[in-house]
C-alpha cells in the first residue's frame, strides 16, 4: 500500500509511533537489542513492526518504503564508510520518488537537557563538530 514508512534506527519506537499516527503503515529497525526490547514492551500490539538489525542491513525488499526516517543515528556513527552504507541502504529500501529525512544536531545539542534525550555525559559538554 501508500504511505509505507521505516523508522531506521527507531530505538524504543518513539518516532514509529508517531508516524503511525499521521498515517503511515510505519516499520522499526535498531542496530541495539536492547531498544528493540524495550520499543516491543511499549508497544505490545506492534511488536512484530521492530526488528534488530546488523551493519544497517534493513531485512526489506527493495524498494518498500515512501518514506524513511532517522532521528539521532548519523551522530551515533564512527566512519564514512559506516555512513555510506547507511545511507545507500536507506536509499535501496526506499520507492524511486521517496524521502530521506535525517535528523542530527549541532555543537549546541550537548549544552541543554532535552525532554526526550539524555545529553548528560561530561565528555560531550565541549564536542564540536568533527570530534572523535
Amino acid at each position: 500500500g501508500d504511505n509505507r514508512a521505516l523508522d531506521f534506527g527507531s530505538g524504543v519506537g518513539r518516532s514509529r509511533r508517531y508516524l503511525e499516527s499521521i498515517g503511515f503503515d510505519a516499520d522499526g529497525v535498531d542496530i541495539d537489542e536492547a531498544m528493540v526490547t524495550k520499543a516491543k514492551e511499549l508497544d505490545r500490539a506492534n511488536e512484530g513492526r521492530y526488528q534488530l538489525i546488523t551493519d544497517s542491513v534493513v531485512p526489506q525488499r527493495r524498494s518498500k518504503y515512501d518514506l524513511a526516517f532517522s532521528s539521532l543515528v548519523v551522530l551515533e556513527m564512527s566512519s564514512k564508510d559506516e555512513i555510506a552504507q547507511y545511507f545507500a541502504e536507506a536509499y535501496r529500501v526506499m520507492k524511486f520518488d521517496g524521502t530521506f529525512v535525517v535528523m542530527t544536531v549541532n555543537d549546541d545539542f550537548y549544552k541543554y537537557q532535552w525532554t526526550s534525550v539524555d545529553t548528560n555525559y561530561p565528555g560531550n559538554m565541549e564536542a564540536r563538530s568533527g570530534d572523535r
